[in-house]
């Protein structure tokens, strides 16, 4: 039997894929194929004879367009495919594109041949490359990969970041917005031309490679993703470094012919085939027999370059790149059992989706539809999301994608690093769990009103709490993510831990502060202790006949003086060694000094257990505090005066109680103690308890005198940097 001798309405039509019906000029169904039946979900008795409405509910929209697509068949006129949306039985929607074109049937009157394609996973495919396209927009707004603003007409470059800035070899952005034009920098004009024409044709280009030169003069290749907006004259991208590569890219060109007929008029490619086996039964070849229209456009290949040829002259090398389709092909001749499959035809460079039925034994029928772009566009959004993916996971700040309610959806290694967490545990925490309650009311604010629409992101100073507890200061910025409908779909947070760059700007402050008290601290230790120095050495004059030990004492004090004189003398004129210490031995230190200085004196240090282990940040201007108080002690508490010290925690601050066992600060003194100029001993010209406080203050800390006591007893409080 020949090709022309098949049944056309029991093989051919009903071999197709997709559904096609005769209506009658009234819109009558008369016959459908077997595809019909299927996607309807009906019978053929619930179908023939019945409105075409009666294949599934038509939306009410497309109502209008199919009655004027029907009517201009039947005045003579020609229609191109159109969509249409279904409302099926099993309550699924589907979403085709319909071919009617007038026929005759066999009893020569008109008729209305309909021929609709399955076009939804199509469309979700471009749905979701949508979406994913521009999740990853809202994230390079984030991102550290140079980013560019060029304006259509001029070719200037508008704005760009400082990683675009770097990538051409400037210094400061400032070097190029408004200067530099994008043709400064391409070494091929011609290749500028082709990115012009290209994104005049797609509005946007893809991974798009380009020879270019730095303003040194040194050649790079980038790989430019980019955006033509033209309503607003400008053009986005984002270009990578990739001189070390370059790939080439292949863009999709598809075309579609129309046809008149049931077979030249069908979407699908078809060939109908004879298989050629060996004396064995094994395929080794086959021949075709014929091809439609739409073989030749999907293939590339003519119906007279093919027709009554093997496929392995057609096609040369297809049977060493492709040799399963000959498996496949030869059991469906041979068996009858139709088959269904996807294949990368590497021979042609296409990705095709084959159905294949046999009419008779030793023949088939491939019918195929050309899916390269549907294929294209999954690879896109793997593409898309594996770029995102690895943007989030290699950033070197922390990025965190957190829902509408505040709970975390995802994190990235450095911000479980940054908090303390194993991988995963941030997932679910909410955001305000690990915000301190100084920053609480701020950050609902600004969330607030993020999600409220009133802006498109925010940055702030905050703290966080870590995992273990303790808390670091981290710079954070928020941004929205909305889906492609425009609503929020979630928001992006990026963290830089801010914690020891604010902690060394403390230092540097500290001992910027500390320079300044040195001039009034030299003037008044050093007046001090001269006078002391004098004091000895008149008591020596008078003591010539005392016993040589008490001599020696005198001498040894005097001596002690001296050397602290001239250790003060060795730190002037330069910042302080700032420095983490524990609080209790830093004490101790300071009274055994003051112990060996003055002779007689008795110091005793106490503390809480849990305040063993405190440190603090401290100079060496916060010993001499300790030292004056010490001193004036020794000075006016008698010929063996006792000092007690307590050191305590609470919360953020120790405090520390000096005490004496002398006679205590006159009370006219007490409210001006701490004012330039006054003495302890109720004298003019004091400075100790001034730059003391003074030192404290400048500290974070703080001095008072606890009045109605027995003796001079001091408060000081000092931060922990907790």
């Amino acid at each position: 039997m020949t090709y022309t001798e098949i049944d056309y309405s029991s093989f051919v039509a009903d071999a197709f894929p997709d559904p096609i019906a005769i209506l009658s000029t009234t819109g009558i169904i008369m016959w459908c194929n077997k595809a019909t039946y299927e996607v309807s979900q009906l019978p053929p008795s619930e179908l023939i004879g019945k409105r075409f409405t009666k294949l599934a509910e038509l939306r009410i929209r497309d109502i209008p367009k199919f009655v004027r697509m029907f009517a201009s068949i039947l005045r003579g006129k020609s229609v191109e495919p159109f969509e249409l949306t279904w409302n099926m039985k099993d309550g699924t929607i589907l979403r085709s594109e319909a071919r009617i074109s007038l026929i005759n049937t066999f009893e020569g009157q008109r008729a209305v041949q309909m021929i609709t394609r399955d076009v939804s996973e199509i469309r979700k495919a471009e749905e979701q490359l949508r979406d994913s396209e521009k999740r990853l927009t809202d994230f390079f707004q984030n991102a550290q990969v140079p980013l560019f603003r060029t304006g259509l007409e001029t070719g200037i470059i508008l704005d760009c970041n400082k990683m675009g800035a770097t990538l051409f070899g400037y210094r400061d952005p400032k070097e190029l917005i408004g200067r530099v034009k994008a043709a400064d920098h391409y070494i091929n004009p011609n290749e500028q031309a082709e990115l012009v024409k290209q994104l005049a044709k797609n509005g946007k280009v893809q991974h798009y490679q380009l020879h270019l030169k730095k303003v040194s003069g040194e050649e790079i290749w980038v790989d430019l993703s980019a955006t033509s907006y033209p309503e607003n004259g400008y053009l986005e991208s984002v270009a990578v470094d990739v001189t070390e590569r370059k790939n080439a890219e292949v863009k999709l060109q598809q075309s579609e012919e129309r046809f008149r007929s049931v077979f030249e008029n069908m979407l699908n490619g078809y060939a109908y085939c004879k298989m050629l086996t060996d004396n064995k039964g094994k395929p080794i070849d086959f021949m075709y027999l014929e091809v439609n229209n739409s073989f030749e456009r999907l293939t590339g290949l003519k119906r007279n370059d093919v027709v009554g040829k093997r496929v392995t002259e057609a096609i040369p090398g297809i049977k060493e790149e492709t040799p399963e389709i000959f498996d496949i092909y030869g059991k469906v001749a041979q068996t009858g059992e139709p088959t269904e499959f996807e294949i990368d035809f590497t021979p042609l460079d296409i990705w095709l989706k084959i159905t294949v039925i046999s009419p008779e034994r030793g023949y088939f029928a491939a019918i195929f539809e050309n899916i390269t772009e549907r294929k294209r566009a999954e690879e896109s959004l793997r593409e898309s999301e594996a770029r995102f993916r690895s943007i989030f996971e290699q950033a070197a700040v922390g990025v965190s994608r957190v829902d509408k309610d505040g709970l975390i959806i995802e994190a990235n290694n450095k911000l479980e690093e940054m908090l303390g967490y194993d991988v995963g545990e941030l997932v679910g925490v909410n955001v305000f769990e690990i915000t301190t309650a100084e920053d609480m009311d701020l950050e609902r604010q600004l969330s607030e009103e993020l999600l409220a629409g009133i802006r498109e992101s925010y940055s702030m100073e905050k703290h966080f709490f870590c995992k273990d507890g303790h808390q670091i200061l981290g710079r954070l910025t928020v941004s929205l993510s909305r889906d492609s409908k425009g609503e929020v779909d979630f928001t992006i947070g990026v963290l830089e831990d801010i914690t020891e760059q604010k902690r060394n700007e403390a230092i540097r402050t500290q001992q910027e502060r500390e320079i300044d008290l040195y001039g009034s601290l030299l003037r008044h230790n050093l007046s001090n202790d001269l006078g002391l120095i004098l004091s000895y050495i008149e008591a020596v004059e008078m003591m010539l006949q005392t016993p040589e030990e008490e001599v020696l004492s005198f001498l040894n004090s005097a001596k002690t003086t001296v050397e602290r004189m001239a250790d003060l003398l060795k730190s002037f004129g330069r910042p302080q060694d700032v420095r983490k210490v524990d609080i209790v031995e830093f004490i101790r230190r300071i009274a055994d000094e003051a112990r060996e200085a003055e002779k007689g004196l008795r110091i005793y240090v106490s503390y809480e257990e849990e305040t063993s282990e405190v440190s603090i940040t401290a100079g060496s201007l916060l010993a001499l505090v300790f030292m004056n108080l010490f001193r004036n002690a020794a000075q006016h508490a008698g010929a063996e005066p006792q000092i007690e010290v307590r050191v305590s925690e609470d919360e953020n601050q120790l405090n520390i109680i000096v005490s004496d066992d002398g006679p205590g600060i006159p009370e006219k003194i007490q409210d001006r103690l701490f004012s330039r100029g006054t003495s302890s001993k109720g004298e003019a010209g004091g400075l100790g308890l001034y730059l003391s406080r003074e030192i404290l203050e400048r500290t974070g800390g703080s001095i008072e005198l606890l009045k109605d006591t027995e003796g001079a007893v001091f408060h000081l409080t000092l931060p922990t940097g907790k």
